[in-house]
C-alpha cells in the first residue's frame, strides 16, 4: 500500500481515510463501479460520441446534422447554472436527437466494427484489462454505467476478449435488422451525461449488487461521483483519473475523490494493486 502514497502521480488528500476503505473492504461485500469513456479507455482526445464523424465512415449529412445539435446542445452541457431538471431535459433531447439519426442515417454495424478495432480512436488504458480479469477471479460485480451505446461497449469488450460473465454495461440501447442496419433505439431510458446513475440500473443487476456496500468507483468528470447513491458516497473507494487540461482544478477534484490519478496511459495498475490488496 505504501506504493500509493509515495508515487508522485497518485494525489490523496486524506491518507488515514484511503487505508481504512482499502483494509475494511471485503470482497464478498465488493462492487466495482466505472465510467466507460477515458475512464476505461484512455484519454486521447476523442469522445466516444464524436467516433461516428470522425471516422469518416457516415455520410457528410449525418455529420452535419450532428455538429448543428452539438453546437446548440454543448454550452448547456457545461453551463454551471442551469438547474439539474432543465439541463436533464435539454440533455435528454440531445441524446434523443442523435441516437435518431442512426437510424435515419443507416448507421450498419461494420462501423462500429471499425471504430472499436482502431486503437488510434479506442484503446484500453494500460492495465485495464488485467484488473477485469482480476474482478473476474474474484467475481467482483464490475457495472459500467455510460452516457454512450451498451452495443458498442459490448462489441470493444468482446473484441478484447474481456466481456466477463461479472461484467454487466448500462447504457443506451439500440437494435439492428436482418442487414445490421440500426432500426431501433431505447426512448424510455435515455441515458446522458447528467443522469448516469444507479437508477437506471436494469432490475437484475439491482438485485445482484443491491447488499454491496463496499464499493471502488471509477471515473474522470465530477459528475461521475453520482453514479452511485448519495447514501453510499461517503464510504465508496472513488478514484478518478485526470487528464492533463484539467490539472489547475486538482484540488477542487480532491475534494470530491480519495484518490486523483493523473497518469493516463498506464493509469490502471493502481486500481489492480488495491484490488489486490481487498481479503
Amino acid at each position: 500500500m505504501q506504493t500509493l502514497f509515495s508515487d508522485p502521480e497518485i494525489h490523496i488528500k486524506d491518507r488515514k481515510t484511503v487505508e481504512e476503505k482499502i483494509t475494511n473492504f471485503r470482497l464478498e461485500n465488493l462492487q466495482i463501479v466505472a465510467d466507460f469513456d477515458s475512464t476505461i479507455t484512455q484519454d486521447n482526445g476523442h469522445t466516444s460520441w464524436s467516433l461516428f464523424s470522425k471516422s469518416g465512415l457516415m455520410s457528410g449529412e449525418y455529420c452535419k446534422e450532428r455538429d448543428s445539435y452539438f453546437d446548440f446542445y454543448y454550452p448547456y452541457e457545461i453551463d454551471a447554472t442551469l438547474t439539474f431538471e432543465k439541463k436533464d431535459k435539454l440533455m435528454r433531447e440531445w441524446w434523443q436527437k442523435h441516437l435518431e439519426l442512426f437510424i435515419k442515417y443507416k448507421l450498419n454495424i461494420s462501423v462500429i466494427d471499425i471504430i472499436i478495432q482502431d486503437n488510434s480512436f479506442f484503446d484500453f488504458r494500460y492495465w485495464m484489462e488485467e484488473f477485469l480479469e482480476l474482478s473476474v477471479i474474484k467475481n467482483i460485480p464490475f457495472i459500467i454505467l455510460s452516457a454512450w451505446l451498451t452495443n458498442t461497449i459490448n462489441e470493444f469488450l468482446t473484441f478484447w476478449e474481456v466481456n466477463f460473465f461479472n461484467v454487466h454495461v448500462v447504457s443506451n440501447e439500440l437494435k439492428f435488422d436482418e442487414e445490421w442496419f440500426c432500426i431501433w433505439i431505447n426512448k424510455d431510458v435515455i441515458i446522458h451525461s447528467e443522469n448516469k446513475d444507479e437508477h437506471d440500473m436494469p432490475a437484475h443487476i439491482k438485485e445482484l449488487v443491491s447488499w454491496k456496500k463496499d464499493i471502488i468507483l471509477l471515473g474522470d468528470s465530477l459528475g461521475d461521483v453520482k453514479m452511485i447513491d448519495e447514501n453510499l458516497r461517503k464510504n465508496a473507494l472513488k478514484i478518478w483519473f485526470i487528464s492533463e487540461k484539467k490539472m489547475s482544478s486538482k484540488d477542487k477534484f480532491m475534494d470530491n475523490f480519495d484518490i486523483v490519478i493523473e497518469s493516463n496511459d498506464d493509469s490502471f495498475w493502481v486500481p489492480e494493486m488495491i484490488l489486490d490488496l481487498i481479503k
